[in-house]
C-alpha cells in the first residue's frame, strides 16, 4: 500500500492530508505530530491549510464515514468485488473519499464540485491507485447529488441523529445525556464542532505595555474579557502568529482558554497562602496563582510526567515566578508535606470539555478509558486531601472535563469513601451551571470556551 511520498512541495493538500490521515489511524497520532513525520512542519507554507483540512475532517469522521457508506451501499450491492463498505477501498484511498466527501458536503455548500473531485481522481492516478478509479467516479457523481440536510432528516432515532449531526462518539453523546436535555447536550455538542476563539492571559509580574505594543505593531485585534482584566479574547490576528512574538517567548502573555484562566480567579488565593498544586504542567494555572499572589506565599507544584515537568520548569523561569516549588512526582506517593490552605487538583481526564480544539481525542477515549480516568482521579483527590487545613482550607477539584462519571461522580464517591469530614461549599463566583456538591460547570457554548467543571470542598475538624 503506498502512502506516502518522498517530497510534499507543491502537492495539493488534500494529498498530504491524506498522508496524514493515515498516520493518525495506523499509529493513533495527534494532526500535529502525524504532519511532522511527513517533515510537514508549523513554520511552512502549506502548514496552516492542511492542519486546518486535517482537524475538520478528524472532528467529523463518523459522519463522513456514514454518508460514504450510505453512498457506496446503494450504488455498489451489485458489485460482486464489493462488501457495501468503505473499508473496500486501500487505507489511502479511503481517506481521499473522506476528504472529498466533506470537502463538497459539510465544508462550503458553495464549493465547486467538479474541482475537488478532478483534484482527488488526479491525486488517485499519480499515487498508481488506477485499479479503483471507475469506483471512485461512481462514487463521486452519486455525491454531486447526496442532500445532507434530507439524509438526516430521515434519521429516526434521536439519539443516533444528535450524534451525526454533531459527530460525536455515541457513548460520549448518551453519557452527557445523564443530566441534560436534548437540546443543551445538542448546543453543546454543535459548539464543540468548531474551532474556539483565541484568549490570552497577560503576566502581571512582567510590563504588561509590551504586549500592547507589539499587539498594535502587528495589528492584531482584540478585546479585553467581561469579568476578569488580563484576559483578551484575540478577534484579528492577520498574517501574525501569537508564538512568534517576543512578548510572548519572553513570557509577558500566556496563551490560555478563557475558562482555564477563570480557574485561578475562582479560586482566588491570599498573598500568604501555602498552596499545593497537584497536577501542574503545563503551568497556564500555577503561573496565574503565583501572579495573583504577587510572588509571595508559597506553591508546592507537582507533575508526574518527566518531559510536562520540564515543560512546567521553563514556564515558571520564563513568566519570572518565584514562590514556586516544583517536584516531579506522583502525589499518590507523597507522604511529608505541610498542611495547605489550597489544594488544586487539576486532575487528568479525558479532555471532553476542550473537543473543540483537540477533536482527535474523542476517537481515542473509550468507556474504558473513562473508568481508568475516574479511578485515579478518586486515587488523587483521596491521596491529596490529607494535606488540607481543617476549617479554613479550601480543596478545590477540577477537570476539563464535560463527563459526570469524571466529576459530581468523583466528589460523590470521595464523601462516601473517605475517614476525614469533608463537606462542599460554594464557589466564589458563578459562571457555570449549578451541579451536586455546590459545582459548577462551565460549558463551552455558554463561557464560548473549553468546558471546565469545578468543584471546591473544606475540611471539618
Amino acid at each position: 500500500m503506498q502512502t506516502g511520498l518522498n517530497s510534499h512541495n507543491d502537492l495539493p493538500r488534500e494529498e498530504i492530508a491524506a498522508d496524514c490521515l493515515v498516520q493518525l489511524t495506523i499509529k493513533k497520532y495527534s494532526p500535529r505530530k502525524a504532519l511532522k513525520t511527513l517533515g510537514i512542519i508549523d513554520k511552512s507554507i502549506e502548514y496552516p491549510a492542511v492542519f486546518a483540512l486535517v482537524t475538520e475532517v478528524v472532528r467529523r469522521d463518523n459522519t463522513l464515514k456514514r454518508i460514504a457508506n450510505s453512498i457506496i451501499l446503494d450504488i455498489f450491492t451489485n458489485e460482486p468485488r464489493f462488501n457495501s463498505s468503505l473499508k473496500f477501498f486501500p487505507l489511502f484511498v479511503q481517506k481521499l473519499i473522506i476528504i472529498g466527501t466533506y470537502r463538497t458536503i459539510l465544508e462550503d455548500p458553495l464549493q465547486k464540485f467538479p474541482l475537488v473531485t478532478s483534484c482527488i481522481i488526479n491525486i488517485v492516478k499519480r499515487r498508481n491507485f488506477q485499479q479503483w478509479l471507475k469506483y471512485i467516479k461512481k462514487f463521486f457523481h452519486e455525491l454531486e447529488k447526496f442532500d445532507f440536510l434530507k439524509w438526516v432528516s430521515h434519521i429516526k432515532d434521536p439519539l443516533d441523529r444528535i450524534v451525526i449531526e454533531t459527530s460525536m462518539p455515541t457513548w460520549l453523546t448518551r453519557s452527557l445525556l445523564k443530566n441534560s436535555d436534548y437540546e443543551e447536550v445538542k448546543d453543546i455538542l454543535s459548539y464543540l464542532n468548531y474551532q474556539p476563539p483565541i484568549y490570552i492571559r497577560l503576566n502581571s509580574l512582567k510590563d504588561k505595555e509590551v504586549v500592547f505594543q507589539e499587539l498594535k505593531e502587528n495589528n492584531i485585534q482584540y478585546t479585553e474579557d467581561p469579568n476578569f482584566s488580563n484576559i483578551f479574547r484575540i478577534k484579528y490576528l492577520g498574517k501574525a502568529r501569537l508564538p512568534n512574538l517576543n512578548s510572548y517567548k519572553k513570557g509577558h502573555f500566556f496563551i490560555q482558554s478563557r475558562t482555564s484562566a477563570y480557574i485561578p480567579l475562582i479560586i482566588d488565593p491570599s498573598p500568604e497562602d501555602i498552596i499545593l498544586d497537584t497536577c501542574a504542567s503545563p503551568g497556564g494555572k500555577t503561573t496565574l496563582l503565583a501572579d495573583l499572589m504577587g510572588n509571595n506565599g508559597k506553591i508546592y507544584a507537582f507533575e508526574v510526567n518527566k518531559e510536562r515537568f520540564n515543560e512546567l520548569n521553563k514556564n515558571i523561569s520564563k513568566f519570572n515566578v518565584k514562590n514556586v516549588e516544583s517536584q516531579c512526582a506522583d502525589i499518590r506517593t507523597i507522604t511529608d508535606l505541610e498542611q495547605q490552605d489550597i489544594i488544586m487538583i487539576d486532575a487528568p481526564c479525558s479532555g471532553t470539555g476542550t473537543l473543540a480544539s483537540r477533536p482527535y481525542i474523542k476517537w481515542l477515549l473509550s468507556k474504558q478509558k473513562i473508568k481508568f480516568y475516574s479511578k485515579l482521579q478518586l486515587e488523587i483527590i483521596t491521596s491529596a486531601s490529607k494535606f488540607l487545613k481543617p476549617e479554613t482550607g479550601r480543596l478545590y477539584y477540577i477537570t476539563c472535563s464535560l463527563l459526570p462519571e469524571e466529576n459530581e461522580d468523583i466528589i460523590k464517591l470521595f464523601l462516601e469513601s473517605t475517614n476525614e469530614n469533608f463537606v462542599p461549599i460554594p464557589l466564589k463566583y458563578k459562571f457555570g451551571r449549578s451541579l451536586p456538591y455546590n459545582g459548577q460547570r462551565l460549558l463551552p457554548h455558554i463561557m464560548e470556551s473549553e468546558g471546565f467543571t469545578i468543584f471546591c470542598l473544606k475540611r471539618l475538624k
